[in-house]
């Protein structure tokens, strides 16, 4: 059996030899589609990647704890009460933990006044969640109580700077007027241009006092990795007084992202996912496109190498008469054309995986820069960085070299099989 597959492959190899030119356009063109594939496959891997991390750098983390009440409809009233932070910092899976108070108010200064959104959050733990500190542009971070934080479009909308005096008017969460008079300490730039043309950022301290809430609206839970998220979830949920949704427990809801597993519990932990079904979605999708577009680009170069075979073939009618004439079995025409379509695949392997994972690293390493053309770019409410980095991995370069394998042996059948059905007599009387 193995002399036999050694034989058949030796002429498989052989035959791809009788007509180097064809063999190595069509092997060119298959390894330049398990190329572009590689290469598209990381691009997609790290765009998504990219995009979760500023989600959860940004806006969510990768673990939310919310009052049950804020996922039918976010509110001023239903706030989390209870819940130490540390007590979930103690996970060693946590790296940090931060909490939102949302609300809304206007801003007025000597220059003007200005509608804006007030996003209370724990100064001193912030940084350990999300890049809000480092996107300070101007001045520094919050200090100390009566100090605010604004967008820099917001900043100029105001004529505010760096020391100036806002006053800010809003509601508190009982209905009464609420006024109060705070310090500029810096200036953001969050990459997305409508938060840093309306936003505000003070303490939670500061942000609880002035809309007399007894707690914050959520807080964000920062992990080490992010394939702990799922577990985490389940073991906040176990807690007492604590759920979880559908989204991410077992069960099925019309709405999974928003119902409670039960009913009665004081407190929710949910995902990103369940936080963002957009951006989840489209990472799911994500994988799918990237096997489609791999499968689409390498049966249309598959259809090449059908088409060598069938030359192949057709050249070597008259042979292959003489060999089914002298009692070559039907099956072993049918096994060597097949094995010099696997040569042919992975001759062109052998050329395409190099020059994929050459494609591949520099994506990986320097990057698609769009920031040129596009400037930020902004997808479901997140910040997308404008240079498109991509990700190593092995799927990434093992799944399109195997589909390649298998279209284009696959792709074979057809000119294997007519050589296999030939009849011996007619086809010695043919000249190639």
């Amino acid at each position: 059996m193995a002399e036999a597959l050694s034989r058949l492959w030796a002429i498989g190899s052989r035959n791809l030899r009788r007509n180097p030119r064809r063999t190595a356009i069509t092997a060119l063109a298959l390894g330049g589609g398990l190329a572009l594939s590689s290469v598209t496959w990381v691009l997609v891997d790290g765009v998504m990647d990219g995009t979760v991390a500023a989600l959860v750098g940004g806006s969510t983390g990768h673990v939310q704890v919310v009052h049950p009440g804020q996922l039918a409809e976010k509110n001023p009233w239903d706030v989390v009460v209870g819940v130490d932070p540390a007590s979930i910092e103690a996970d060693p899976r946590v790296l940090g933990v931060t909490s939102r108070v949302d609300g809304a108010g206007l801003l007025a200064t000597d220059g003007d006044a200005v509608g804006a959104v007030l996003v209370g959050l724990d100064a001193e733990r912030e940084g350990g969640v999300t890049r809000l500190p480092e996107q300070v542009r101007e001045g520094g971070w919050l200090a100390e109580p009566g100090q605010i934080l604004l967008g820099e479009g917001l900043a100029r909308r105001l004529e505010a700077q760096v020391g100036s005096e806002v006053t800010l008017l809003s509601q508190s969460a009982d209905g009464s007027p609420a006024a109060a008079v705070y310090t500029v300490q810096g200036l953001l730039v969050t990459g997305q241009g409508e938060v840093d043309r309306s936003t505000a950022w003070l303490d939670t301290a500061d942000a609880l006092d002035l809309l007399t809430l007894d707690g914050p609206h959520r807080l964000m839970i920062r992990l080490d990795r992010g394939d702990d998220t799922a577990a985490v979830v389940r073991d906040l949920a176990a807690r007492d007084g604590w759920t979880g949704v559908f989204a991410d427990l077992e069960g099925e809801a019309d709405d999974p992202t928003r119902t409670p597993v039960e009913a009665e519990a004081a407190v929710v932990a949910r995902s990103w996912r369940a936080a963002n079904p957009t951006i989840a979605s489209t990472v799911d999708i994500s994988k799918v496109w990237s096997l489609l577009s791999a499968g689409i680009v390498l049966i249309t170069a598959g259809m090449g190498a059908m088409n060598t075979m069938l030359m192949s073939v057709l050249e070597r009618t008259r042979e292959l008469g003489i060999l089914l004439a002298v009692g070559l079995a039907p099956r072993a025409v049918v096994a060597m054309v097949l094995a010099e379509s696997l040569a042919l695949s992975l001759l062109a392997t052998a050329f395409g995986l190099p020059l994929g994972v050459i494609g591949g690293g520099y994506l990986a390493h320097v990057g698609l820069d769009l920031s040129s053309g596009y400037g930020d770019i902004q997808y479901a409410g997140v910040a997308v960085p404008p240079v498109l980095v991509g990700r190593m991995s092995v799927e990434a370069f093992l799944v399109p070299a195997v589909l390649l394998v298998v279209i284009a042996v696959a792709a074979s059948l057809f000119p294997a099989i007519r050589a296999a059905r030939l009849d011996p007599v007619d086809a010695m009387g043919r000249r190639s």
